[in-house]
C-alpha cells in the first residue's frame, strides 16, 4: 500500500505552525538596562532590543508578555530554563555553552571610566589593577571579563547606578560598564554626563538573544531568520536610529 504524499507546502506550514504553537511555552526575560531596553518615563518597557523582539514575537504569532528582572535573576532563569528566551545578553566564550544564540542585536564598547579631571592614567589593563577599587555590575559582561583577568580589586552592585554614586564620591576609582547611552545613565542617576572620562576601552562586544539550551534548534533557526529578514528590510537601522543615544541624552539634559 503507498504511503500519502503530503506536497512540500504543507509540510512547510505543519513546521511553521508547530513553531507558532510553541510561544505559549516560553518565558521572555529582560532587565531595565538603557539603552537596548530599559522602562521608560511612562513605565513602559521599551529600547531597541525590546521593538526588534516584539517584532520578533509578532511575525511568529507569540502571545508573550516580556518580564523585566533584574540582571543576575534574569540571567540564572535563562540558565536554568525550561524554554526560556534572554536579551540582550553578551556572547562569549565563557557562555557560549549556556545558551543557544540569536543575533547580534546591538554593538558596544565595555569602557573604564574614571571621575572627570582625576589624575589616574590607565595606559595598560595592568594599570587597572594598581587601583583601590573598581566599581562593576553584579554578574556582567564587563565584570565577567575583569574576573577572567584575574582582578581582584573589583566591588559588584546589583543596581548599575550605584557605581555613578561610588565613583563620583571616591568611593571607587574605576567604573567599568558599557558605553551604550552612558550619557544618559548618568542623567538618569542625577548627575551630568560630564563627571567621568573614558580612562581605557576594555573590549567591543556584541548583544544577542539567548535561548535556554533545551529550546529546539528548529524553534532558534525560526528567530534568526526572522531577524535577518528584519535587518535586510531597514527595519532594524530605522529602530536603532529611532534611539539615537545622542538624542535620548539630551532630551533629559536641562535647558
Amino acid at each position: 500500500m503507498m504511503k500519502p504524499i503530503i506536497p512540500t507546502f504543507l509540510v512547510y506550514l505543519l513546521s511553521v505552525t508547530l513553531v507558532f504553537a510553541a510561544g505559549s511555552e516560553f518565558t521572555i526575560l529582560t532587565e531595565n538596562a538603557p539603552p537596548t531596553n530599559y522602562i521608560n518615563e511612562q513605565s513602559r518597557l521599551t529600547g531597541p532590543s525590546t521593538e526588534i523582539v516584539r517584532e520578533i514575537l509578532t511575525r511568529l504569532g507569540w502571545k508573550s508578555t516580556i518580564h523585566v528582572y533584574p540582571w543576575a535573576r534574569a540571567y540564572a532563569l535563562a540558565i536554568e530554563g525550561p524554554k526560556t528566551v534572554l536579551f540582550s545578553t553578551t556572547r562569549t566564550t565563557a557562555r557560549e555553552s549556556l545558551f543557544k544564540w540569536v543575533g547580534p542585536i546591538f554593538e558596544q564598547r565595555q569602557i573604564l571610566y574614571k571621575k572627570a579631571g582625576s589624575p589616574l592614567e590607565i595606559t595598560t589593563l595592568d594599570d587597572a589593577r594598581e587601583v583601590a577599587a573598581i566599581g562593576t555590575y553584579y554578574n556582567d559582561t564587563a565584570e565577567q571579563y575583569l574576573k577572567d583577568k584575574g582582578f581582584t580589586n573589583i566591588e559588584s552592585v546589583p543596581v548599575d547606578s550605584l557605581n555613578i554614586q561610588k565613583l563620583i564620591y571616591g568611593r571607587t576609582q574605576l567604573w567599568a560598564t558599557g558605553d551604550a547611552a552612558i550619557n544618559t545613565r548618568i542623567l538618569q542617576a542625577g548627575f551630568h554626563p560630564t563627571v567621568v572620562e573614558e580612562a581605557f576601552v576594555l573590549q567591543s562586544i556584541y548583544l544577542y538573544i539567548a535561548f535556554s539550551n533545551d529550546t529546539t534548534d528548529k524553534v532558534v533557526n525560526r528567530w534568526q531568520e526572522i531577524l535577518n529578514d528584519i535587518k535586510k528590510e531597514g527595519l532594524y537601522e530605522r529602530v536603532l536610529r529611532k534611539y539615537s543615544v545622542n538624542k535620548r541624552a539630551e532630551e533629559l539634559l536641562p535647558p
